[in-house]
């Protein structure tokens, strides 16, 4: 699998990175972050949350995330 979905959760500042199925999920990642949970067992809210879904296949195999 070559798709990663990537959620910013606002209201714990912080960056998630999961496996990401299309067929399973669909194309948007909307279905994903409600059901999912954070690390600490807490539910991802839709309102305090952004989140992509990348095919690693288009970006050489990397996620297209920059720090600056």
């Amino acid at each position: 699998m070559t798709s990663k979905i990537i959620i910013m959760d606002f209201a714990t500042c912080e960056v998630h990175i999961f496996p990401y199925n299309y067929e399973l999920w669909g194309p948007d990642g909307q279905s994903f972050v409600v059901e999912h949970h954070s690390e600490h067992g807490q539910s991802f809210k839709l309102g305090q949350c952004e989140w992509m879904v990348v095919d690693t296949k288009e970006t050489e195999n990397r996620l297209p995330i920059y720090l600056h």
